[in-house]
């Protein structure tokens, strides 16, 4: 917890701390959506959205493949900390 940053009212909030990493899981890919969310004016151009849709949709391996012949650029990327990165694939 200490590591990771967790403010004093966290740690006072009574989360068991054997639950403080399932706790991350869940939360950390809302919190950085909602940190990308505040960070980014939005998709305005197409060339934004076609960025996004291929860095952050599309699987990287198609991407790699297709970044110089559709001359895409990988957008910033907001996170709430650099080790919290979290990805689900249904």
């Amino acid at each position: 917890m200490e590591e990771l940053g967790a403010s004093e009212t966290f740690v006072n909030s009574g989360l068991n701390y054997n639950h403080y990493l399932t706790y991350l899981y869940i939360s950390s890919p809302l919190a950085n959506l909602q940190k990308n969310i505040d960070e980014n004016d939005g998709f305005f151009l197409w060339n934004d959205l076609k960025n996004f849709l291929f860095f952050s949709i599309i699987p990287n391996s198609i991407t790699n493949r297709l970044e110089k012949d559709y001359n895409l650029i990988k957008p910033q990327i907001y996170l709430i900390h650099p080790h919290l990165t979290v990805g689900t694939f249904l």
